[in-house]
Protein backbone atom coordinates (compact mmCIF):
# COMPACT_ATOMS: atom_id res chain seq x y z
CA UNK A 1 0.00 0.00 0.00
CA UNK A 2 2.82 2.43 0.72
CA UNK A 3 3.88 2.31 -2.95
CA UNK A 4 0.67 4.18 -3.88
CA UNK A 5 1.12 6.93 -1.24
CA UNK A 6 -2.55 7.13 -0.18
CA UNK A 7 -3.70 9.94 2.09
CA UNK A 8 -6.84 8.09 3.17
CA UNK A 9 -7.48 4.36 3.17
CA UNK A 10 -11.00 3.18 3.84
CA UNK A 11 -11.21 -0.30 5.26
CA UNK A 12 -14.48 -2.00 5.99
CA UNK A 13 -15.25 -2.74 9.60
CA UNK A 14 -18.41 -4.76 10.02
CA UNK A 15 -19.59 -4.23 6.44
CA UNK A 16 -18.02 -5.30 3.17
CA UNK A 17 -16.85 -2.79 0.58
CA UNK A 18 -16.80 -3.83 -3.05
CA UNK A 19 -13.39 -3.73 -4.73
CA UNK A 20 -12.76 -0.40 -6.44
CA UNK A 21 -15.80 1.21 -4.77
CA UNK A 22 -14.00 4.53 -5.25
CA UNK A 23 -14.93 4.34 -8.95
CA UNK A 24 -18.55 5.01 -7.91
CA UNK A 25 -17.95 7.48 -5.10
CA UNK A 26 -19.17 11.09 -5.39
CA UNK A 27 -18.39 12.24 -1.86
CA UNK A 28 -17.30 11.18 1.61
CA UNK A 29 -18.25 12.58 4.95
CA UNK A 30 -17.55 11.98 8.61
CA UNK A 31 -18.14 13.66 11.93
CA UNK A 32 -15.20 15.67 13.28
CA UNK A 33 -15.14 16.84 16.88
CA UNK A 34 -17.09 19.98 15.98
CA UNK A 35 -18.81 19.49 12.61
CA UNK A 36 -19.59 17.20 9.70
CA UNK A 37 -16.70 17.08 7.24
CA UNK A 38 -17.27 16.73 3.48
CA UNK A 39 -14.84 15.55 0.82
CA UNK A 40 -15.96 16.01 -2.77
CA UNK A 41 -14.55 13.51 -5.24
CA UNK A 42 -12.93 15.36 -8.14
CA UNK A 43 -11.48 12.74 -10.48
CA UNK A 44 -9.78 9.40 -10.87
CA UNK A 45 -6.09 9.23 -10.04
CA UNK A 46 -4.02 8.49 -13.14
CA UNK A 47 -1.11 6.31 -12.11
CA UNK A 48 2.51 6.98 -12.98
CA UNK A 49 5.48 4.62 -12.66
CA UNK A 50 6.24 5.54 -9.03
CA UNK A 51 4.37 2.49 -7.60
CA UNK A 52 7.00 0.35 -9.38
CA UNK A 53 9.67 1.78 -7.04
CA UNK A 54 10.14 0.02 -3.70
CA UNK A 55 10.20 2.78 -1.07
CA UNK A 56 12.64 0.83 1.12
CA UNK A 57 15.48 0.24 -1.32
CA UNK A 58 14.49 2.14 -4.52
CA UNK A 59 14.56 -1.07 -6.56
CA UNK A 60 12.22 -1.07 -9.56
CA UNK A 61 9.83 -3.86 -10.46
CA UNK A 62 7.32 -3.29 -13.27
CA UNK A 63 4.92 -5.96 -11.96
CA UNK A 64 3.04 -3.48 -9.75
CA UNK A 65 2.04 -1.12 -12.55
CA UNK A 66 1.42 -4.02 -14.96
CA UNK A 67 -1.13 -5.47 -12.53
CA UNK A 68 -2.78 -2.08 -11.95
CA UNK A 69 -2.89 -1.53 -15.73
CA UNK A 70 -4.72 -4.83 -16.27
CA UNK A 71 -7.25 -4.10 -13.51
CA UNK A 72 -7.82 -0.57 -14.79
CA UNK A 73 -8.33 -1.75 -18.38
CA UNK A 74 -11.09 -4.11 -17.21
CA UNK A 75 -12.90 -1.30 -15.39
CA UNK A 76 -12.12 1.61 -17.75
CA UNK A 77 -11.48 0.26 -21.26
CA UNK A 78 -9.60 2.70 -23.48
CA UNK A 79 -8.86 5.12 -20.62
CA UNK A 80 -5.58 5.91 -18.84
CA UNK A 81 -4.47 3.71 -15.96
CA UNK A 82 -6.66 4.66 -12.96
CA UNK A 83 -6.15 3.58 -9.38
CA UNK A 84 -7.62 5.66 -6.56
CA UNK A 85 -9.33 9.05 -6.60
CA UNK A 86 -8.66 12.71 -5.95
CA UNK A 87 -10.85 14.40 -3.35
CA UNK A 88 -11.19 17.99 -2.18
CA UNK A 89 -11.99 18.97 1.38
CA UNK A 90 -14.79 21.47 1.77
CA UNK A 91 -13.26 22.74 5.06
CA UNK A 92 -10.32 21.99 7.35
CA UNK A 93 -10.81 18.99 9.63
CA UNK A 94 -9.22 15.99 11.25
CA UNK A 95 -9.87 12.39 10.27
CA UNK A 96 -8.88 9.93 12.96
CA UNK A 97 -8.14 6.23 12.54
CA UNK A 98 -11.29 4.23 13.23
CA UNK A 99 -13.70 7.04 12.29
CA UNK A 100 -16.90 6.03 10.50
CA UNK A 101 -17.10 7.41 6.97
CA UNK A 102 -20.23 7.67 4.88
CA UNK A 103 -19.85 7.35 1.11
CA UNK A 104 -22.22 8.92 -1.41
CA UNK A 105 -22.26 6.64 -4.45
CA UNK A 106 -23.38 7.02 -8.06
CA UNK A 107 -24.25 4.14 -10.34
Amino acid sequence: MERFRPNIVIASGSSTLDPFIEDYCNAMRWQDTTHTVHLKIRDHCIRCIVPNVDPHDASVNSQTLETVTQLSAQRHPGKPVYFGIYAQAQQAATLRAGASIELTLRF
